[in-house]
């Protein structure tokens, strides 16, 4: 039997799970998507990290869309430019058409020439066919499906738009480490493919902590990331060399390209981190495995000028690679709030900021056009965080991370009072809640633990830890979006620590209810005296020192002004 060839294009059929704002839901194509981005609030796919995966896919479309008009503007006249695609509300879609039936041919998921986002003719090393499907999902590891969302053992295939997403995304995260070898890879060694010593070979995305600015909608998330004129060179965005792989008359080679950097702000939404290509039953109505191995591997330092969505960080050289400094894409840490990261996102105090491309343009944007601001038109901006930190050389997914906020206009802008003092909130907060586990393990040394066991102080604060950050969240939150132009800074942020201030007490005083009889009791160890209640006293005294003293409004708490006897 003939296998049958099936046909699946990106332009027409739908494929991306989205939200209406009347709550009603669909799968749209990707023409839809932008037809309907005025009405469409979310995207919701079983894996959040797809969410920054489309948005990238989306912005390259809208820049090569818009690029193709060649519209001539100087760099000056790229916010008036902006403004005016901005109060239309909806995209210009006979910009948006005219690109899409241009190029839609090529969004053909199983073209024989050209498949999208694959090379056509890919094909492993010996008698190995292809890889099954669980290869391409991040929530199917391989091995014994620990945590696992699904059972690799009953994924026997995937419905052509899950495929899709799962394509842009194992392009984006993929593991490094040993991989089989396709025809025509060339650092094969023992009938096994070898990343590239020396390069960050996961996938790009891998090596980045995404960071992408969000509206109420998805044509305003698209514009607020349409970033016209590069925040670091001050010159427009497009560039001759910077195109879409789809714009390409051919796939990319079977071999890995180590590259330096990129062409610009689209090849660096779009690069081909693997080399594809998708296998499908002879029914032709699934996707029953992949042949995948390593593709364009980027080096990520000083990649700042193409890459917008990330904030970045200046480490030491490596041994024998010189002296001066090396900018690298800063990722996220798993498990910790993005408030608790807002240092890079928001510091813009010098040329080598470690803010994301995309909120230095917000930045410039807000200046150039006050009334977004003073019309209430963006008074918050929603700000989404992404990434994937793995484990033993990068061979495996360790842990994902998806977090978001909503950010008030007034701290994307640089110079403005209240982003030094909000990072100064969230420094004393940290030592606060510091603080706050070291006096729960002195309440358990008085209960009779042992003071120098280490491992028992190290949980208790890391216990204590996750239960005040928890507490604190909705906080941080509220208050990182209220704050508005005409309020005071420094009163805003001291009302602020109050209110942690007070948390942390009254999460103290639980803490204190809940010890044991004898932890009251007066007694020293190692020379030192230990009772719960000079345990209260001496936090009380610290949360002092971190937070500044309680206003006068504030329920005054018995003992909140002593120090602690020494």
């Amino acid at each position: 039997m003939k296998a049958i060839q099936p046909q699946f294009n990106l332009v027409n059929d739908p494929w991306i799970p989205v939200v209406y704002d009347d709550a009603t839901r669909a799968v749209v194509s990707l023409r839809e998507s932008f037809e309907q981005a005025s009405h469409i609030v979310a995207i919701v796919t079983d894996n959040p990290l797809q969410k920054a995966v489309l948005y990238r896919l989306f912005e390259a479309i809208w820049m090569r869309a818009y690029e193709m008009e060649q519209i001539d503007v100087a760099p000056s006249e790229c916010y008036a430019l902006w403004q005016e695609f901005w109060d239309l509300g909806e995209f210009d879609l006979e910009i948006i058409n005219a690109y899409l039936n241009k190029y839609e041919a090529k969004f053909e998921l199983f073209d024989s020439k050209t498949p999208f986002y694959q090379v056509p003719d890919l094909e492993y090393v010996g008698k190995k066919a292809y890889d099954g499907v669980e290869t391409m999902i991040l929530d199917v590891p391989k091995g014994t499906g620990l945590f696992s969302l699904r059972n690799p053992e009953t994924l026997e295939g995937l419905d052509f738009a899950e495929a899709a997403r799962q394509l842009l995304t194992i392009m984006a995260y993929d593991t490094a480490g040993i991989k089989s070898p396709v025809e025509g890879f060339s650092a094969i060694n023992k009938g096994k493919a070898f990343a590239p010593q020396g390069v960050p070979s996961v996938g790009w995305l891998g090596n980045i902590g995404s960071v992408w600015a969000e509206g109420s909608n998805l044509f305003e998330t698209i514009m607020l990331n349409w970033v016209i004129s590069n925040p670091l060179t001050s010159e427009l965005s497009e560039s001759t060399y910077d195109r879409a792989p789809w714009e390409l008359d051919t796939p990319p080679e079977h071999d890995l390209v180590v590259r330096d950097g990129f062409r610009g702000m689209v090849d660096a939404l779009t690069v081909q981190s693997r080399r594809i290509r998708l296998v499908c039953n002879e029914a032709g109505t699934q996707v029953i495995g992949l042949v995948i191995c390593y593709g364009d591997i980027i080096r990520p330092a000083y990649t700042q000028i193409a890459e917008m969505h990330t904030s970045w960080r200046v480490s030491k050289p490596k041994k024998g690679e010189g002296n001066a400094p090396v900018v690298m894409p800063r990722t996220f840490e798993a498990g910790k709030a993005l408030w608790r990261s807002l240092g890079p996102l928001l510091v813009a105090d010098s040329e080598n900021s470690a803010r994301p491309g995309v909120l230095r343009w917000l930045d410039r944007l807000f200046d150039e056009i006050p009334e977004l601001r003073e019309k209430h038109l963006l008074q918050t901006i929603g700000i989404i965080a992404q990434g994937m930190t793995y484990g033993t050389q990068s061979s495996v997914f360790e842990a994902s991370y998806d977090d978001s906020l909503e950010l008030s206009s007034e701290m994307l802008r640089s110079g403005g009072d209240i982003i030094g003092r909000v990072l100064d909130v969230v420094a004393a907060t940290e030592q606060s809640v510091k603080d706050l586990g070291t006096f729960a393990f002195r309440l358990e040394v008085a209960s009779g633990a042992d003071s120098d066991s280490k491992n028992r102080r190290t949980d208790t604060r890391m216990q204590i830890a996750e239960e005040a950050y928890a507490a604190l969240d909705g906080v941080f939150r509220e208050r990182l979006a209220q704050y508005r132009s005409d309020d005071d800074a420094l009163a805003y942020c001291k009302s602020w620590k109050d209110e942690i201030h007070r948390l942390l007490l009254r999460l103290a005083q639980d803490y204190l209810d809940q010890s044991p009889t004898q932890s009251f009791s007066f007694h020293e160890e190692n020379g030192r005296r230990v009772d719960a209640g000079q345990a209260m006293l001496t936090l009380k005294y610290r949360l002092k020192e971190n937070l500044g003293s309680l206003s006068e409004h504030s329920i005054p708490t018995e003992g909140e002004e002593d120090a602690p006897t020494q």
